[in-house]
C-alpha cells in the first residue's frame, strides 16, 4: 500500500510477476484479475480495523472501462475513492494504471459482510 486516508481514498501497488501463475500466456495480467485487484484495494477503504469475521463481498462492477493490460514486469498502480454509501453497500470509484498508461476505471460495489462462519 502506498497511501491509506481510511474511509476517503487509498493508493496500492502491485508487481506482475512473470512467474505469477495467475499471469496469462500472453505475458499479461487478466481484466478480471485486473478489477479483483480494484476491488480489494477498495476494500480496504470500508476494513473496519481488521475486526474479526468482518469483510468486503464485490456486489457489482459499474461502467467499468477497461483501456489495456499491465504485462509481466510492470507495477500496476490502483487508485480507489469512496464515492457513496448506502447502508452496508459502497460505491468505490477505480482506476488502475501502469506509468502513464490508463488500464481500467470505473465503479466497484463493495458490500460489508460477515465471513463467520453459520
Amino acid at each position: 500500500m502506498l497511501a491509506l486516508e481510511p474511509g476517503v481514498r487509498v493508493t496500492a501497488s502491485h508487481v506482475v510477476r512473470p512467474d505469477d501463475p495467475r499471469v496469462a500466456v500472453t505475458g499479461t495480467l487478466p481484466a478480471l484479475l485486473l478489477i479483483e485487484l480494484m476491488a480489494q484495494a477498495g476494500g480496504l477503504l470500508i476494513d473496519q480495523k481488521g475486526e474479526d469475521g468482518e469483510g468486503a463481498l464485490v456486489a457489482g462492477v459499474r461502467r467499468m472501462h477497461l483501456h489495456g493490460a499491465a504485462r509481466a514486469g510492470e507495477t500496476v498502480v490502483v487508485e480507489c475513492a469512496l464515492t457513496r454509501k448506502l447502508g452496508e453497500v459502497f460505491l468505490i470509484a477505480a482506476s488502475a494504471r501502469c506509468g502513464s498508461r490508463r488500464l481500467a476505471h470505473g465503479g466497484i460495489l463493495l458490500r460489508r459482510a460477515s465471513l463467520r462462519p453459520g
